[in-house]
């Protein structure tokens, strides 16, 4: 078995310095003119979308240029929408995503995971006027915005879908422009996505947190990971000890500061790091 992340780190540390002394690489060695080609849903700021140049850009970009570094590969990005990004993967469009996508039980059926990357729980938000309860009794006869085959998707089709009217979306823009044009009445989301796309914006400035945090474990499972096709081990493998590498090293630290001054590795707790086999 895979251990947890840290342990994990430790032993690529080890390795690296024996490797380097040795006068033979750096870890996580792959051919050196590896490709490895992983697919996004570039249309969730500030994780990942295109800027003005159509350049496919975000922290989550940045994060997976530094695995692929550690892993001597090459990196190049393809757009895809999220709700049919794990058929697409199967077929071989691309060699992983990296995507926001958190660990869940039906997911592991048609994917493998690497080691989580990071957490956040979703919020709710709705206009600063408005005086909402989030409870199945505060939303009744409201409209819930989400982005289609979400965790927020799923988390209101299970609590409110008999009470709300829940309106699906293929990405967070939209959900912005209904907000603004008041065509739901609160929306749901991860909570540093919607803070730095929208409620820190011109657009999102009548808009508030309403409610706690949503982390339920059920539907948020045990934090966001890489994701490679079933039977695709080594790619597994090779993207877990990257993972363990930058962790270790300052690199996600690094990163992390140049976007969010808040942390993101905060798994839940219980959270089993050790779910793929060695």
């Amino acid at each position: 078995m895979a251990s947890n992340a840290i342990q994990r780190a430790a032993g690529a540390a080890a390795l690296a310095g024996a490797v380097l002394a040795a006068g033979l690489g750096t870890p996580a060695q792959a051919v050196s003119d590896d490709v490895v080609r992983i697919g996004v849903d570039a249309a969730y700021k500030p994780f990942m979308w295109r800027n003005a140049e159509g350049e496919i850009v975000g922290w989550e970009i940045e994060l997976a240029k530094a695995f692929c570094a550690q892993m001597d590969a090459e990196c190049t990005f393809q757009h895809h929408s999220f709700d049919s990004i794990i058929p697409a993967l199967n077929a071989e469009k691309f060699d992983a995503i990296v995507a926001s996508m958190y660990i869940k039980e039906e997911r592991k059926k048609k994917v493998q995971f690497t080691d989580p990357y990071y957490f956040i729980p979703g919020r709710f938000v709705a206009p600063k006027a408005m005086d909402v309860e989030i409870s199945r009794e505060g939303l009744k006869g409201m409209v819930i915005g989400v982005q289609r085959g979400t965790l927020e998707a799923r988390y209101v089709q299970n609590q409110y879908s008999d009470v709300a009217r829940i309106k699906r979306y293929d990405n967070q823009e939209q959900i912005y422009l209904d907000a603004v044009s008041r065509r739901i009445d609160v929306m749901l989301a991860q909570a540093l996505v919607l803070k730095r796309a929208f409620l820190d914006t011109e657009k999102g400035k009548d808009w508030e947190f309403v409610g706690s945090p949503v982390d339920d474990p059920d539907i948020y499972g045990e934090g966001a990971a890489v994701a490679v096709r079933k039977g695709d081990d080594d790619l597994r493998r090779k993207f877990d000890q990257a993972i363990d590498t930058v962790l270790e090293n300052g690199t996600y630290q690094e990163i992390r500061k140049k976007w969010f001054d808040i942390e993101l590795y905060n798994l839940p707790s219980g959270t089993a790091t050790d779910q793929n086999a060695a």
